[in-house]
């Protein structure tokens, strides 16, 4: 029994992880300042296309890559050092009208450890 459920954590916490490395991949380059600020605008730009494709379901989308971008190396020199994305997002909503497509993408981002958090209700349910 006690084997089962350690089989069980392990897949759990591996598929977890799983999807960290996926949002990480799209959404890595909004982590923090620093990681903003080191982008160039060749990297910038593939990344944020790469967001708009992710957000995007069929003709609808989300936000505007191109747009994104431009915001965002406005917004590089606009940010402090160190800034995580809540103080991000809070700097950007004071601005919203100038940032509309950063404010979304960064409201997407910071929801996103809400919906993984199911793994854990759905872990602890099984082992009971």
């Amino acid at each position: 029994y006690f084997l089962h459920i350690v089989d069980q954590a392990i897949v759990s916490l591996n598929t977890r992880f799983q999807q960290y490395e996926g949002y990480e991949k799209i959404f890595g380059f909004l982590f923090t300042s620093d990681r903003l600020r080191s982008l160039d605008d060749k990297s910038l730009l593939a990344a944020c296309v790469n967001l708009e494709g992710a957000l995007k379901s069929g003709e609808n989308k989300d936000i505007d890559g191109l747009e994104l971008c431009c915001e965002l190396l406005f917004l590089q020199d606009s940010l402090q050092k160190s800034m995580g994305p809540l103080d991000i997002l809070n700097f950007l909503k004071k601005r919203s009208l100038i940032y509309p497509n950063a404010v979304i993408a960064y409201r997407i981002l910071l929801t996103i450890p809400v919906t993984v958090a199911s793994a854990e209700r759905s872990f602890l349910n099984s082992s009971c």
